[in-house]
């Protein structure tokens, strides 16, 4: 059950990530934004060349290599501590796909795109949600269980 949940989570995070890029890739011109709630919530067409929320811009290298560096080391987390508590294989589950997903963009495009803006944050993506979220569950999972690794359920 812990395999298919960490499993169908990161293949339909990365499918949900890769396919809303695809379309703004191809409806949108770079830079175009529409509101969806006016002020609040818009779609806007940016190419990042950073990290999460656009930081660091300019060292695709170096992001590329600590993608896969994060990647790895989640990965390996998860299949040599096997967690049993869902929480935290759906956390490492996120984390592992947003990474991946990003680091796809970093490889075909030389930026990741990015297009969910809330208007008093940087654009980010699916993929960035899916990293930070899985980053506090973890960090929630983590105080409510005393440790991640004996984190049992």
């Amino acid at each position: 059950m812990k395999k298919l949940l960490f499993y169908s989570t990161f293949t339909l995070i990365i499918l949900f990530d890769q396919l809303t890029k695809l379309l703004i890739r191809l409806k949108f011109q770079l830079g175009e934004s529409i509101a969806l709630i006016k002020g609040i919530f818009h779609f806007t067409y940016v190419q990042n060349t950073g990290v999460a929320f656009g930081l660091f811009q300019g060292y695709q290298i170096i992001f590329q290599l600590v993608s896969l560096i994060v990647v790895f080391g989640v990965i390996s987390y998860y299949f040599y501590t096997k967690p049993q508590n869902n929480m935290v294989v759906f956390s490492l589950s996120l984390i592992s796909a947003g990474a991946i997903s990003n680091f796809i963009d970093r490889l075909y495009l030389g930026k990741v795109i990015d297009f969910l803006d809330i208007r008093v944050w940087p654009v980010f993506n699916i993929a960035d949600s899916a990293i930070v979220i899985g980053v506090l569950l973890l960090v929630i999972s983590s105080f409510a269980k005393g440790n991640i690794a004996n984190a049992r359920v």
